[in-house]
């Protein structure tokens, strides 16, 4: 079906060419869809007062000035359906709230708070508070949910600091804590929040224990005074605070949020890099290995960079310094936390995921009409053009047991082109540690005879301490 042009010089899209991200659900109020590449939400006849009171009074333009919404702005093109479109800037790499580390977890809260605050101060609010409305570009986390704005009056204030408990700060106490790995799985079910009682320990379990109280002592005083309180709390939660005292609570709850301490222990691999820093702005001082990936990099020309493994992100800084934009994954959560506060003082506009290469989270979620899943696989959300994956093949053949052909299998999900793989020999000091007759096949020659199995080009270059090769493999091949 063609794209049409109509007789007052406007662009109609064609139904047919277009895919919605959303159900046709009534309470979707501003679907979401793509077309020729592109985001574009439809907002409804009867959403268009919202957008006329954002619009008229400067505050869509505020927020997005204030770096607190996505980048939006009207257009001239006509859908079925739809009283206007509306084109949103896109985010290179999309990364989900079991994802984050816990510094862009708490980065993630307090914008939600300041842009519910300064909403409140216009009349306006969020009708729910979880992260899923969230995406973070480089450091920077931006509410992307247009239709997600409703009156003050329409929300329930009670249940919606409930819901930013179970979805915001219950999460945050597991990761700060000590709990990442349960924080991330329990986040991975969307409709099933976190409830207090899920939480370690028994730091929130006072709130419960009057009410136990209340029950078992009867009618005694101790007992009249907890169903007391009981019927206080009812109260307190059913009534509807006045705009000003809202504004306090939230600004009580940034505050909080703010005064979450993060880890800061070290971690087995928090040294890997520490003594191979130097300085980006000095080439000089730069080892055989980042001069050589410097080179490539420039060679290659990717718009887009994977930093697979990138621990203190060394790599994926450079490329960014290259104008590249770049994402940088790992599996330590403190790692990115140093990194993601780096970063977020530098603005370098890098992307930071928690990504666990061995067991990468895939599609999942409700499957609609076409088989797609809800939740896309992290491998498509995360792709780029380039992935470097640098100190990492050896770890996953002799502490995770995988082969040659599974590790090109993993990596190259993740890679558009190209490849910067490095290859570890047994002269290496930590793999003869680990070596023994069984792993033979280990060897630069079987390395390479693999990747041209993925790859159309395979070249071996030079790369140190001594033992190490980077293998530069391009242009992804269609079929492994």
């Amino acid at each position: 079906m063609a794209t049409e042009i109509t007789t007052t010089g406007k662009i109609r899209i064609p139904p047919a060419e277009i895919e919605y991200a959303t159900s046709a659900s009534p309470a979707h109020t501003a679907r979401i869809f793509t077309w020729q590449g592109e985001l574009y939400r439809s907002i409804p006849q009867s959403s268009l007062p919202m957008w006329k009171q954002l619009t008229e009074e400067g505050l869509l333009q505020e927020l997005i000035h204030e770096r607190l919404f996505v980048e939006t702005r009207e257009t001239d093109l006509q859908l079925e359906g739809a009283a206007l479109v509306l084109k949103h800037d896109r985010i290179p790499f999309v990364s989900y709230p079991y994802e984050w580390c816990s510094a862009a977890f708490q980065s993630a809260a307090i914008q939600f708070l300041e842009l519910n605050i300064r909403l409140a101060k216009s009349g306006l609010a969020t009708s729910d508070a979880h992260p899923w409305n969230l995406v973070f570009d480089g450091t920077t986390p931006l509410f992307v949910d247009y239709g997600s704005f409703v009156p003050l009056e329409q929300i329930h204030r009670a249940d919606f600091i409930n819901q930013f408990r179970a979805q915001f700060w219950y999460p945050l106490q597991l990761m700060t804590s000590g709990h990442g790995r349960l924080a991330r799985t329990l986040m991975q079910e969307y409709s099933q929040p976190i409830q207090e009682d899920e939480l370690p320990g028994l730091r929130y379990l006072w709130r419960r224990g009057w009410l136990r109280l209340a029950k078992s002592r009867g009618h005694s005083r101790l007992g009249r005074g907890a169903q007391k309180l009981a019927r206080l709390n009812r109260f307190h939660l059913q009534r509807q605070p006045s705009t000003e005292i809202w504004i306090k609570g939230l600004e009580r709850w940034k505050r909080r949020v703010e005064r979450v301490r993060l880890p800061r222990q070290r971690t087995f691999w928090s040294h890997y890099y520490a003594e191979d820093y130097p300085d980006h702005a000095q080439p000089e001082t730069w080892s055989e290995k980042q001069i050589t990936v410097a080179k490539v990099l420039e060679e290659l020309a990717p718009a887009t960079v994977h930093d697979l493994a990138g621990n203190s992100g060394w790599y994926a800084q450079l490329a960014c310094r290259q104008g590249r934009q770049v994402v940088c994954t790992d599996n330590d959560d403190l790692a990115l936390n140093q990194l993601f506060q780096r970063e977020q003082s530098s603005n370098s506009g890098m992307s930071l995921a928690y990504l666990n290469i061995v067991n990468p989270v895939g599609p999942h979620g409700t499957i609609d009409a076409r088989g797609s899943r809800l939740y896309t696989a992290v491998e498509q959300r995360l792709q780029a053009d380039c992935v470097l994956a640098l100190g990492l093949t050896h770890h996953l053949v002799f502490t995770e047991m995988f082969d040659f052909p599974f590790i090109f299998g993993a990596l190259s999900q993740f890679t558009r082109k190209d490849l910067i793989v490095e290859f570890v020999s047994r002269d290496d000091e930590y793999v003869k540690t680990w070596w023994n007759d069984s792993y033979d096949w280990y060897t630069l020659e079987n390395f390479c005879d693999i990747a041209r199995q993925y790859f159309e080009e395979v070249d071996v270059q030079d790369s140190s301490p001594a033992g190490r090769y980077l293998v530069v493999c391009r242009q992804r091949r269609n079929e492994p």
